[in-house]
């Protein structure tokens, strides 16, 4: 429930969820998971209550890239990998300060 610490299931877990479950335990997971709804969430009504046509795309191409990453999660551990995760993250930051600045912005 509480996890063994990072690496604890050494370097042979195959998926993301089985790794995570193991590191930081379900509550840890949980955590994780409603972040990346937010995310979701966020995106869509980017998507849909936004006027400019290229911010509308933004926001669902973030929340294309969250259920792409999260399928991909089942079989490698993604959220880990350097060469995806740093973009994966820098990609949602520039979201959010895009979406706190249409939110200030309305």
């Amino acid at each position: 429930m509480w996890g063994g610490g990072y690496y604890a299931g050494g370097l042979g877990a195959d998926g993301n969820y089985i790794r995570m479950v193991v590191e930081v335990g379900v509550i840890g997971m949980a955590w994780f998971l409603l972040i990346l709804k937010d995310f979701i969430v966020q995106g869509w009504k980017m998507y849909k209550h936004t006027s400019d046509k290229y911010v509308s795309m933004f926001g669902l191409s973030i929340v294309a890239i969250i259920i792409g990453m999260l399928i991909n999660a089942v079989f490698i551990d993604i959220f880990s990998a350097s060469k995806i995760a740093f973009l994966f993250w820098f990609l949602l930051g520039l979201f959010a300060a895009v979406y706190k600045s249409q939110s200030e912005s309305r």
